[in-house]
């Protein structure tokens, strides 16, 4: 009984180490857009001009999202108003790191237009400007951001441009969103697959 008893001490703390070390996992749905449109996962909720998804200028993959005005790809005249998108999620106690990849377009200055990242809350209040700039950086940017100080709360990691109507575009794609967070694996789960093991293992001491 005490081979027994030493045998089970060590499942349960193998599950126990399981729980302790748990798995990590992107918390963004289609962050590289590669289902061809926003859809899961991201709300559009700004629409002058509405953001698309396009394979016109993709970070990697296929699909990128666009928000904004960059002639020629939009026939349209530039629009007064906001361009943006935005992705909800639930933020693991551990915290986590966003990150994504930017390629910025303007003919005009940030006195007039803008591109901006954000993190609000779940009404769309600003917790956070990841940046806020006019660039003309035809290059695609690698960003990164803390998201530890929003542990546990639901927040939304959001995209805009903003133009003034006048004619000189403003624009940014987007690819590649991800929030690597900590999902911790039921402890429970561990332990009921190491058991049948265990049980083997007891069996053959207990018959030699």
């Amino acid at each position: 009984m005490k081979s027994l008893s030493k045998i089970l001490r060590a499942v349960i703390a193998a599950a126990t180490l399981s729980f302790a070390h748990p798995a990590w996992a992107d918390l963004i749905t289609n962050g590289g857009f590669e289902t061809g449109s926003f859809a899961p996962g991201w709300v559009i909720d700004g629409f002058n001009n509405p953001p698309v998804v396009s394979t016109a200028n993709p970070h990697s993959g296929t699909y990128s999202a666009a928000a904004g005005d960059f002639a020629p790809l939009f026939s349209t005249s530039e629009p007064f108003g906001d361009s943006s998108f935005y992705q909800q999620f639930t933020v693991p106690a551990s915290g986590g790191i966003l990150s994504f990849w930017h390629w910025d377009y303007t003919t005009d200055t940030i006195f007039f237009d803008w591109q901006d990242a954000y993190i609000t809350d779940s009404s769309g209040t600003i917790l956070a400007a990841i940046f806020h700039q006019c660039l003309n950086d035809p290059i695609w940017t690698n960003q990164t951001f803390d998201m530890a100080p929003y542990a546990g709360q639901t927040v939304r990691v959001k995209f805009l441009v903003h133009q003034d109507g006048f004619g000189d575009d403003t624009g940014m794609y987007v690819d590649d969103v991800s929030v690597n967070g900590a999902v911790v694996p039921e402890p429970f789960s561990s332990l009921w697959l190491a058991l049948p093991f265990a049980g083997m293992v007891a069996f053959r001491r207990f018959r030699t």
